[in-house]
């Protein structure tokens, strides 16, 4: 997985197409019609957009019922 940084690229093969992208997998894919709303988009989603931060820890203890018995549901 790739760091957070949200790209302007302009669309291939479409005159006046701009596209914002972030391949982290933060899901950030929009296209505008011109650079400028591209790059003000990109800078938005730099500042707003937290990063994943990778998968969450696992548990490594069990928490054991004193009684041996299983955990009362909710």
């Amino acid at each position: 997985m790739d760091g957070h940084d949200p790209q302007v690229l302009q669309m291939a093969d479409v005159a006046d197409r701009w596209v914002v992208r972030c391949d982290c997998g933060c899901g950030v894919l929009t296209q505008y019609a011109s650079r400028d709303e591209a790059e003000d988009a990109a800078e938005r989603a730099r500042a707003e957009i937290d990063p994943p931060t990778g998968p969450e820890p696992a548990i490594d203890d069990v928490i054991e019922d004193d009684g041996g018995r299983a955990p009362e549901r909710i």
